[in-house]
C-alpha cells in the first residue's frame, strides 16, 4: 500500500482526527508531488507521520513532537511550500505540533517497523 492511500485510510477511518475534506483533497495532491521528488525513507520518517488538517485557504501540518517540527523546517518546508504553490496559490501553509492524544493515535494504528529502515 502506498503513502498516499494509507494517509486517506487514515483520515478516512479514524472520525477522532482532524479529517480532509472530500471537496478538495489539495494535501493529497501534494502527497503525489513530493513522493516524486523525495525518498520513500523522507516520506515514510517526515511526511508520512503529519497529521493534516485543511481549513479555507490554509493547510494545517502537525508534526507528533517538536524535534520532528524543528526538522521539517528545515529539511522539507521549502519543497512542501514549491509543490502547493504549483498546485495552488489560494493556501498558507502552517506547522505546528500535534497534542499527545493525537500521537497516541498514530502509534496505535501505525507502529514504527524498524525492519523497514
Amino acid at each position: 500500500m502506498d503513502y498516499v492511500n494509507i494517509l486517506i485510510h487514515f483520515f478516512l477511518c479514524d472520525s477522532n482526527l482532524p479529517t480532509m475534506t472530500n471537496e478538495n483533497k489539495i494535501w493529497t495532491k501534494c502527497l503525489e508531488k513530493l513522493s516524486e521528488s523525495l525518498t520513500d525513507k523522507d516520506m515514510r520518517l517526515w511526511i508520512t507521520p503529519l497529521v493534516v488538517k485543511e481549513g479555507d485557504n490554509e493547510i494545517n501540518l502537525y508534526a507528533p513532537n517538536k524535534f520532528m517540527k524543528e526538522e521539517i523546517e528545515s529539511q522539507f518546508m521549502s519543497k512542501i511550500s514549491e509543490v502547493m504553490g504549483a498546485l495552488s496559490n489560494e493556501y498558507s501553509i502552517n506547522l505546528g505540533v500535534s497534542s499527545s492524544q493525537v500521537n497516541k493515535k498514530l502509534k496505535e494504528q501505525y507502529p514504527l517497523d524498524l525492519k523497514q529502515t
